[in-house]
Order: C-alpha cells, then structure tokens, then sequence
C-alpha cells in the first residue's frame, strides 16, 4: 500500500524513473493522460462549440414547432 502511494506522488511529481515498468504506476500514468484528454475535449466542446450546439437546439426546436407534431 505504502509503495503505490509513493507511485502516486512520483506520478503527480513527475519522478518516473523509479516507475517507469512498474505496471500500477503505468496504469496510473495511461489514467492521467486518458482524464487529461477527456478534460480538454470537454473544455473545447463546452467553450469554443457551445454557439454552435445551441444555435442548432433552436432551429430543430422551431422546426420541431414548425410541424406541429409536439
């Protein structure tokens, strides 16, 4: 238990030469790089594509009304 909190904080730390072919700590490092991916993609569709998205809900909402099924 103790050495994986060591990896954690060598991870966080950016000391890998100790943990480079220790699996958890590769586990560790594959799950940084995968959560830092999902968070800038995250931030590019909720920032930069934000108009866009919105503007499309309005128009299928207005053709949506436009046809009288709803």
């Amino acid at each position: 238990m103790v050495q994986h909190v060591k990896n954690i904080v060598r991870i966080f730390t950016g000391d890998f030469k100790h943990i480079f072919f220790n699996p958890v700590a590769t586990t560790l490092i594959a799950l940084r790089l995968t959560l830092l991916v999902y968070i800038s993609l995250s931030l590019l569709v909720g920032i930069v594509l934000r108009k866009k998205v919105l503007e499309l809900n309005e128009f299928f909402e207005e053709k949506l009304s436009q046809t009288g099924i709803m």
